[in-house]
């Protein structure tokens, strides 16, 4: 993938994996003790160290922390549920998951792309910042509609990402309707859908089936090959 803008999150996703919960309590355990010899490695780079291992065991341990410290303390959690031979699986809110029957390779996946009426101020602005091949998307309406002569009203990417002296003086009402006009709504949400459609094939996520109502059919249909 393309360098990001911004080379850190607000939290990483750890991916530890195992032949059996003995072996992830192991594995578990092991980072637990790196994360005490090492307190200051950067969570992205020991992310990516982890989750590009080589390797498909069956079993998986993942965990969303937010800084080295509470990946350690979720470590810690995570080894006694283990150890528990009755946790048959961890739904933790707080981001923690294991399953003892995963559903892969039994399930699948579908994308499912809604319509007009999903749309919101600053949708994907997180992943515009830090993924540019999300923000070209946005970019490339924004020159359509300028080569097209629609720009004397708006552009998508200032009804999508409105600046803060623009909704100040507008208001939230204001703001929001200029973004449920047709016009705007389609151009954002099918955007929307694109750039998060690139960044999942980016991320080699592939679906078994595609969905879509409304623009989000045309997504689907374009998602699918057909156009």
């Amino acid at each position: 993938m393309k360098t990001s803008f911004h080379h850190s999150g607000d939290c990483e996703v750890f991916l530890l994996k195992g032949d059996s919960r003995e072996a992830l309590v192991r594995e578990a355990e092991q980072l637990r003790s790196f994360l005490s010899r090492q307190p200051g490695a950067a969570p992205v780079d020991l992310a990516h160290t982890i989750n590009t291992l080589p390797g498909d065991s069956p079993l998986c341990l993942s965990i969303v922390a937010s800084s080295l410290k509470d990946l350690e303390n979720k470590l810690s959690r995570a080894i006694g549920r283990l150890s528990d031979p009755k946790t048959k699986e961890i739904k933790s809110k707080k981001g923690i998951y294991f399953f003892e029957n995963p559903l892969h390779p039994r399930g699948k996946l579908a994308f499912l792309f809604p319509g007009e009426g999903s749309q919101y101020p600053h949708m994907l602005s997180d992943l515009c910042i830090r993924f540019p091949e999300v923000r070209a998307h946005f970019d490339r309406i924004d020159r359509a509609f300028h080569a097209c002569g629609l720009s004397g009203d708006f552009v998508p990417s200032e009804i999508v990402f409105p600046r803060p002296e623009a909704a100040e003086q507008a208001g939230p009402l204001k703001e929001r309707g200029e973004l449920w006009r047709m016009a705007g709504a389609v151009a954002a949400v099918l955007k929307a859908h694109q750039a998060t459609l690139e960044l999942f094939n980016r991320l080699e996520i592939r679906p078994h089936c595609l969905l879509g109502h409304s623009t989000g059919e045309y997504t689907a249909v374009e998602a699918a090959g057909l156009l």
